[in-house]
């Protein structure tokens, strides 16, 4: 019994269903074997609205079966462009994210975290002690 407890709740940690077929589960092929590590990703249909970012993120984890790790401040107040057609998850990702300043921090399988993009030529402005009087 408790192997099979185990067994569940690494499913659960690595996304996976119990109750799905092996051919359902996300990484895996149409026989239900394990997809090599070097096949492209697959494409999914995705249908997401214009609409604000935290809904459109909802939206995309739910279609493409997928993570995302934010901070809920970097969200606010921002607007997420409308994505429709068959795409990987980090293709759907990256147009969702398009100019709302934010960018993929680090993208593994069907797991993204995204973070305040860098721009191009950005420096830091330079230290003035007098702003601080």
């Amino acid at each position: 019994m408790r192997r099979r407890y185990r067994a569940l709740a690494v499913m659960a940690v690595l996304g996976c269903s119990p109750l799905l077929p092996a051919a359902a589960q996300p990484g895996f092929g149409a026989l239900g074997q394990p997809q090599a590590a070097h096949e492209q990703p697959l494409r999914v249909p995705v249908n997401i609205p214009a609409q604000p970012l935290l809904g459109a993120l909802r939206a995309f984890g739910l279609q493409t079966h997928s993570q995302v790790l934010f901070q809920e401040a970097l969200l606010a107040g921002l607007q997420a462009e409308a994505v429709y057609g068959m795409f990987t998850p980090q293709e759907a990702l990256e147009r969702l994210l398009a100019h709302t300043g934010l960018a993929i921090a680090t993208a593994r399988a069907r797991s993204f975290t995204l973070k305040a993009a860098q721009t191009q030529g950005a420096q830091r402005p330079a230290f003035d002690p007098q702003a601080l009087s």
